[in-house]
């Protein structure tokens, strides 16, 4: 069994969007790269877990770690980053070039961005 994550936001108003848990005995094989994932250990309950050594490039590379996604509008589902998230340009090309368009079928080439949407420039209120 395997989980890789590419290019994925994983991202929410929690300090931890995601953990991980290993059965004794079972395969644990997961990869996450080029992805921007929110998992803010203010108070150190997994600075000594393996799961979550950010630095170890066996299962994490190129994320951006609590970064600012800058999504539309999270009230109404409105995921599409702006011209100010972090996730911009930033995402693997070689797998962008498997879905070279995002979810409303703008191109994403050549300079991918993470997440499910290209950025858009947002209007200030």
């Amino acid at each position: 069994h395997q989980a890789n994550f590419t290019n994925t936001i994983i991202y929410g108003s929690r300090n931890f969007e995601y953990l991980l848990e290993k059965e004794e005995g079972a395969s644990f094989n997961y990869n996450f790269k080029n992805s921007l994932i929110r998992f803010n250990d203010t108070n150190g309950n997994f600075e000594n877990n393996p799961l979550y050594d950010f630095e170890d490039v066996n299962h994490y590379q190129n994320n951006i770690l609590n970064g600012a996604p800058h999504f539309k509008n999270v009230e109404k589902n409105e995921y599409i980053i702006g011209q100010n998230s972090e996730a911009i340009n930033k995402a693997d090309v070689n797998a962008a070039q498997q879905v070279p368009l995002d979810i409303l079928k703008v191109n994403r080439l050549p300079n991918p961005d993470i997440g499910a949407y290209q950025h858009i420039i947002l209007e200030t209120p």
